[in-house]
């Protein structure tokens, strides 16, 4: 699920963004150094099982998690840092400004832009957001501060699949 979901945010950024192609987008770990290629880096760094009787923000009211097999789908809450590695800082700046753009354009995810695996849910919903302690989420990076954005992507997970010997269990 959360390859899943880096692929579609890719891709989408990938043909709406100047870069041009899912070979500028890196989803390694932000670098310290930097490379100086155009590029947009998709660092995916949590998720979150949420249970959508708590969910109470405007986002939502229209969103229904559906109900067909749901003891075997989580829902769960994605998360992902956005940089931009450019020439010059103008440009990673430029780069950002595409992204969030094409981002705020996309907060539904419309199913036919999902990998195949986040099909048959309809659209999932995509929040640009910021961590809750800036300062302590860059420190834990151990990675200067650089201008970024940050995303969630509300996702299902599946919790049995035929692939499996056995279901896939949570731990309490």
């Amino acid at each position: 699920m959360i390859s899943a979901v880096a692929q579609t945010l890719g891709k989408i950024l990938a043909d709406e963004t100047s870069v041009g192609s899912l070979e500028a987008i890196s989803f390694n770990f932000p670098r310290a150094d930097d490379n100086n290629c155009p590029e947009l880096i998709l660092y995916f760094y949590k998720v979150q099982p949420i249970f959508p009787e708590l969910r109470q923000t405007e986002l939502f009211e229209s969103f229904k998690f559906p109900n067909s097999n749901s003891s075997k789908t989580l829902w769960c809450d994605v998360f992902f840092l956005l940089s931009a590695e450019d020439f010059t800082t103008l440009g990673k700046q430029r780069l950002l400004s595409e992204a969030l753009a094409v981002l705020l354009r996309h907060d539904w995810l419309d199913e036919h832009l999902l990998a195949p695996v986040l099909r048959g849910y309809g659209s999932l919903p995509l929040v640009v957001h910021q961590p809750q302690d800036l300062v302590a989420f860059w420190q834990v990076l151990g990675i200067p501060f650089r201008p970024a954005l940050y995303l969630s992507v509300t996702a299902p997970l599946r919790l049995s699949s035929s692939r499996f010997k056995t279901p896939l269990k949570l731990a309490s």
